[in-house]
C-alpha cells in the first residue's frame, strides 16, 4: 500500500452493558445486543477489517491512531489514558 492510498475498513464492535441495544448499526451491524463503542485503528483488543482484503490492518499499515464511536446509554466517567512518562 502507498502512503497516499485510501485504506476502506470495518470497525471492531465491543459490546459493554452501558451500551445500548443496536446503538451503532448505522455504523456497523444489528446484533440485538449492547453496542458500545466501535473501534477504527490498530488495537491488539480490536483491530479493523480492511474491507479489500477481509483481513485485519496492521501496524504495518501505519494507522497509528485509535478512534472510537461510543454510545451510551447511561452516563458514563471521563477517562484519559496518558502514556507512561507522561502519567
Amino acid at each position: 500500500m502507498s502512503n497516499n492510498s485510501v485504506l476502506i475498513v470495518k470497525g471492531c464492535l465491543k459490546n459493554y452493558s452501558w451500551g445500548k441495544i443496536d446503538g451503532l448499526e448505522e455504523w456497523s451491524e444489528k446484533t440485538n445486543q449492547e453496542q458500545a463503542e466501535l473501534w477504527f485503528g490498530d488495537h491488539q483488543a480490536g483491530k479493523s477489517i480492511e474491507i479489500a482484503t477481509n483481513k485485519e490492518i496492521s501496524s504495518t499499515n501505519s494507522f497509528p491512531l485509535l478512534v472510537k464511536i461510543l454510545c451510551a446509554n447511561e452516563p458514563l466517567s471521563i477517562q484519559v489514558h496518558p502514556d507512561e512518562q507522561t502519567a
